[in-house]
């Protein structure tokens, strides 16, 4: 019954939060980018946010490469795990 509408209602709190992400810096992030963000304030590590978004791991380096360009992230120096 919840699953059902939560179902009907998905589809357009999604596309509310996509027309809401698509103004902000000129609709240069996309939702994922967004996601991103809110992973790296819960303190996801890279391979945590690859596995929760389904994506793979360069394209997340990829994200975060973007976020860092546009200012919205700085690159976190840590002890070298070599």
């Amino acid at each position: 019954m919840i699953a059902a509408q939560l179902l009907n209602v998905l589809p357009a709190s999604t596309r509310v939060v996509r027309a809401m992400a698509s103004e902000c810096l000129d609709g240069s992030l996309t939702l994922g980018h967004f996601r991103c963000l809110a992973f790296v304030a819960q303190g996801y590590s890279q391979c945590e946010m690859a596995i929760t978004l389904g994506i793979s791991e360069p394209a997340i380096s990829k994200m975060m490469s973007v976020l860092m360009e546009k200012k919205l992230l700085k690159k976190k120096t840590g002890e070298d795990k070599r």
